[in-house]
């Protein structure tokens, strides 16, 4: 089985950090998310003061409750995204990354390397990794 605690963040992340303006539409966000066939975005400040941001499918999916999509293209990034997004270093055991997003409400957690964002790890990395061990 997998040890939680020596598996690191920086091991199970997707590195393929695709990220957005806070300023682009959710139509945009949506668009992208579907291409990249990923959940989440990485939403970059738009001053140099705030933190990253994150923008998930769920975020756009409870704003088409009504079922109008036309509001996608009207609406900003910035106004719906999580700021500042969860992060964790790139040596942090799973198992304390898992402790932190269930405390923290969120799916996914944004790793850092220093003050770069490096990847995303999320909490279908996680099943995988030990699905597949």
């Amino acid at each position: 089985m997998i040890d939680l605690h020596e598996v690191r963040a920086r091991d199970l992340m997707s590195p393929s950090l695709v990220d957005i303006s806070a300023r682009a539409s959710l139509h945009e966000a949506a668009r992208l998310m579907s291409e990249r066939s990923i959940h989440g975005l990485v939403v970059l400040p738009t001053e140099p003061s705030r933190g990253l941001g994150i923008i998930t499918s769920k975020d756009v999916v409870q704003l088409l409750a009504d079922g109008d999509t036309s509001v996608l293209p009207t609406i900003e990034v910035g106004d719906v995204m999580s700021c500042p997004a969860v992060g964790v270093q790139g040596d942090l055991c799973i198992a304390d990354c898992v402790k932190l997003m269930l405390m923290a409400g969120v799916r996914r957690v944004v790793v850092m390397d220093g003050g770069e964002a490096i990847g995303l790890l999320s909490n279908t990395d996680v099943v995988a990794a030990v699905a597949t061990d």
